[in-house]
């Protein structure tokens, strides 16, 4: 490929909070920039435009200065089928004259395709919809589309979840994985954050969603149980940073602390501060054996120690006495004897990540994955 090209990002979800596709789309932009790339990213939104470019700015500050943003406003009108309410709103804002056009809309791929427009698919799950007979469709109409010209990259964020579409018929010599990475903080560059605890024990951090599916009633059993401990919870929705905080005070658990939604731009403040770092899901997360949380690579370059479940794409990443804990997921007794064994060799476990910053320099960061992804269209 030349030089310079021009590379539009196309996200289908509205912008109406701040969530990891989000996130994830901002940073791949600033890396495709500074690999010498001239991005702009669509995407549609149900807020006002001046709370979007606010909420834009607390992911990557002063963005406008880097690539354009086109903030489409959306009001959906089908209820059924929302994949196709938003493309019928974003397709008019394709810019044809793009070297390429990169997305996860299989629609908006399959419009590319058609009308010879270059196009690259990022994957983040093992189905294309929800609904089995449309993603049956969709899978069908992929295996033809991928052997287009103009279909250039298949791009999956996991090993495990390149192998499952492999299998399923994306063609071996367009379909790569790459898995997510991180932005590299300065130390001088965090923001001080208060951490609300006045002794000095221990700190575990957790920083991500409260769903129900992200392991979050093990981490209080292990406050209630670690009283030698702090542990403090990072992110929202803030209902139920809410809920938990009840459930904590009625069970007279002093130890936790959960701070409710924050800036993405202050979880490495958090990190920085904290000695542990919690990487828990569940097995009922619908996309844990084909994901790559981006919590994980915030917490390498942390070079904090990190105890993690071990689902199959957590181990591509994070081996288990070499640079993290990885423990049996589902499993409370596993994470417990883990913390146990923690506390009574504090100086070897608490050294194991020390080289994490420098895996995500050399490996997980979204530079150098803009990088192998460009090296892939030459």
């Amino acid at each position: 490929m030349k030089t310079q090209s021009t590379i539009q990002f196309i996200l289908q979800r509205p912008l109406d909070d701040i969530k990891a596709n989000l996130i994830q789309t901002m940073n791949m932009c600033m890396g495709m920039v500074k690999n010498h790339q001239k991005v702009s990213l669509l995407l549609p939104l149900d807020i006002s435009v001046k709370d979007a470019e606010s909420k834009l700015n607390t992911i990557i500050k002063n963005y406008e200065n880097y690539f354009e943003v086109n903030l489409v406003p959306y009001e959906p009108k089908l209820k059924l089928f929302n994949e196709l309410d938003r493309f019928i709103v974003l397709k008019k804002y394709i810019d044809f004259s793009a070297d390429y056009v990169f997305t996860r809309s299989a629609l908006i791929t399959i419009y590319c395709v058609l009308i010879k427009q270059k196009v690259i698919y990022e994957s983040h799950n093992s189905n294309f919809a929800q609904h089995k007979i449309l993603n049956n469709l969709y899978v069908s109409v992929f295996k033809k589309i991928t052997r287009n010209d103009a279909f250039r990259l298949f791009v999956t964020i996991s090993d495990n979840l390149n192998k499952f579409w492999i299998n399923n018929g994306m063609p071996l010599s367009k379909t790569f994985a790459f898995h997510d990475g991180t932005s590299l903080v300065d130390q001088p560059n965090l923001i001080d954050v208060d951490i609300p605890f006045s002794n000095r024990n221990l700190l575990v951090t957790y920083t991500g969603s409260l769903y129900i599916d992200r392991g979050l009633d093990r981490i209080i059993k292990l406050a209630k149980e670690f009283n030698n401990l702090n542990f403090l919870v990072v992110g929202g929705p803030n209902e139920n940073a809410i809920k938990f905080r009840k459930q904590c005070k009625a069970g007279c658990i002093n130890n936790i602390a959960f701070t409710g939604p924050v800036e993405h731009s202050l979880v490495a403040s958090y990190l920085s501060k904290s000695d542990i770092l919690l990487a828990l899901w569940s097995s009922k997360v619908p996309t844990i054996n084909y994901c790559s949380p981006l919590k994980v690579f915030e917490y390498m370059a942390s070079n904090k120690l990190i105890v993690a479940d071990g689902f199959i794409t957590i181990h591509e990443v994070l081996t288990h006495l070499e640079n993290a804990v990885v423990v049996e997921p589902d499993n409370y007794d596993a994470l417990k004897d883990a913390f146990n064994s923690i506390l009574k060799n504090k100086e070897f476990y608490l050294n194991l990540s020390k080289n994490n910053y420098n895996i995500v320099k050399s490996n997980y960061n979204w530079k150098k994955r803009s990088k192998l992804i460009l090296k892939k269209l030459t």
